[in-house]
């Protein structure tokens, strides 16, 4: 009775095949979903791979980031993909970040949200469903969030100028999805707990607010 399963490395004909016999064995239509940061072919053979999102912000060129949005989706879609988890909307604003660093558009948090979601209409418009992480921001961190809690310092006021500006663009640009991290951010919740665990910034700011 499952609703959804997340897809890894493979080929793309093995992929499509197994996808096609998991929707045989449910219940109900599984939702497909899959890490496509760079395209298809970041994690399978005989697709498209796509430079980094920080290359791809280095030609300033917007309808890159479009066209690399509908071609994932159209790959995605032909293999039975519905979601995928991206764009990055991070901002690049740690040099010691062990996990983002050329996963996100930029250091700037304009260039993040253009290019961000030039992506998700791109890949909207072709029939794939885009997911903005990680709210609310994980490029301020010196630690992967994989396996110990980083903290994000600073007021709900200069988060809102910085980390979430990227994330109010992409929910303004009707991105359907929303992957919150594994973050403290006292700012927003003083309780310490991750902001994954918290009422206040999924419920009140994320889903309410924004």
């Amino acid at each position: 009775g499952i609703g959804g399963v997340i897809t890894f490395g493979g080929g793309i004909h093995g992929t499509y095949y197994n996808i096609h016999q998991f929707q045989k064995w449910a219940k109900y239509p599984l939702l497909v979903a899959a890490d496509y940061e760079r395209g298809l072919g970041q994690w399978m053979s005989g697709a498209t791979l796509f430079p980094s999102n920080m290359a791809l912000a280095a030609t300033d060129n917007l309808d890159f980031a479009y066209e690399q949005g509908r071609i994932t989706a159209l790959e995605a879609s032909a293999l039975g993909i519905h979601v995928t988890f991206s764009p990055v909307m991070d901002i690049n604003n740690n040099p010691n970040n062990p996990i983002i660093n050329f996963r996100s558009y930029s250091d700037n948090p304009e260039t993040v949200a253009k290019f961000g979601t030039a992506f998700i209409k791109g890949a909207q418009e072709n029939g794939l469903i885009t997911c903005a992480k990680h709210f609310p921001g994980h490029g301020n961190t010196e630690t992967d969030s994989h396996t110990s809690l980083p903290t994000i310092q600073g007021s709900q006021e200069e988060l809102e100028s910085l980390e979430l500006y990227p994330f109010e663009k992409a929910i303004q640009s009707g991105v359907k999805m929303v992957m919150v991290g594994h973050i403290s951010v006292p700012g927003l919740d003083d309780s310490g707990v991750p902001v994954s665990h918290s009422s206040i910034v999924t419920s009140e700011i994320l889903r309410k607010k924004m």
